[in-house]
């Protein structure tokens, strides 16, 4: 047992606290981060589904409101439009 000149017992005191992160601590923590990532099964994921096939040549569209008037329906048709 450890006393210091004033009479204190400081022989329980270790250099570090239980929630300090160390470089020994932070290693055992990635290498378990590491182990349980290969051991986890990765989600499977489906293909979407196709596109329909679509004519070939430049596709020409408009961005409009959410709901466009009539004439501006009129317009986009007027220029081409075929996708709005």
């Amino acid at each position: 047992m450890e006393t210091q000149p004033n009479g204190e017992d400081h022989s329980s005191l270790s250099p570090h606290s239980a929630n300090e992160l160390t470089r020994r601590r932070l290693m055992k923590l990635a290498v378990a981060g590491a182990v349980a990532a290969n051991l986890h099964a990765p989600a499977v994921s489906h293909a979407a589904e196709k596109l329909p096939e679509l004519s070939p040549g430049i596709k020409i569209s408009l961005q409009v409101q959410s709901n466009p008037g009539e004439e501006e329906l009129q317009f986009a048709r007027q220029l081409g439009v075929e996708y709005l």
